[in-house]
């Protein structure tokens, strides 16, 4: 069982950045969570508060 849910754990950084990444290129929280099938306040929820913006104002 641990070792499934480090994996959950990984696949979920792994997600994390990913989407990082997709917010440099300059897709927006709404365009990610569309693509993911997700609210893009959900996208947002991910992050600390500002991230997204700092990562995405960095581009």
């Amino acid at each position: 069982m641990s070792n499934q849910r480090s994996e959950i754990e990984e696949l979920e950084m792994i997600r994390k950045l990913l989407i990082l990444g997709l917010v440099r290129t300059g897709l927006t929280q709404d365009e990610l969570g569309a693509a993911l099938g997700i609210h893009g306040t959900t996208i947002g929820r991910m992050f600390p508060k500002g991230l997204l913006k700092d990562v995405a104002k960095r581009s």
